[in-house]
């Protein structure tokens, strides 16, 4: 069984945004220690990461963390654009694991990057999460260099985007953010 919970929060603050989606996450799963969060928040808290690296982990005692930032989140309470938003999914189970990554390049080049980094790990039932930034790759290109078909390994995700220039969308994966992959 795999228990999962979403939570999110419009606070100003970094940290206290994410202390605050991470407990609700945790209460709505029903669990003290979580395996993965995956996080999404608008640009407001992208300078912050550490920040809200710490609060989330500090909170779910969670290792594996990935997410990207993005113009407008949607969850199960809605979809928040033009307003503070960060929120952050966790989840828990006995024969979940996870792996996470960054690559950057061509779309060839982060496709064999991907392959690489999945290859030990992958299993029948494997769910391959992406969060490209469009302006390094194009998503539908990079998932034909994975060979994301749907049958043998499915593939979902978010794109990565910013504020309305362009500029500023992170990826997020562990204590690390980056752009450009």
């Amino acid at each position: 069984m795999i228990h999962v919970g979403v939570g999110h929060s419009h606070d100003l603050s970094t940290a206290e945004a994410a202390e605050h989606a991470t407990r609700l996450a945790m209460g709505n799963a029903g669990i003290a220690k979580a395996d993965i969060a995956i996080v999404f928040a608008t640009i407001n808290y992208q300078t912050e990461y550490e920040q809200l690296y710490q609060a989330i982990h500090a909170n779910s005692s969670c290792e594996e963390l990935v997410g990207c930032t993005g113009m407008s989140v949607l969850t199960s309470a809605g979809e928040f654009e033009e307003e503070p938003t960060l929120a952050v999914m966790v989840l828990r189970g006995e024969q979940l694991s996870a792996v996470s990554f960054t690559a950057q390049g061509t779309e060839s080049e982060v496709g064999e990057q991907i392959q690489e980094s999945i290859q030990t790990e992958r299993r029948d039932n494997s769910l391959l999460v992406i969060f490209p930034d469009i302006r390094a790759v194009n998503p539908a290109e990079l998932i034909k260099h994975i060979g994301g078909d749907g049958a043998s390994l499915p593939v979902v995700g978010a794109a990565v985007s910013g504020d309305g220039t362009g500029a500023q969308m992170y990826h997020w994966q562990g204590t690390q953010a980056t752009e450009g992959g």
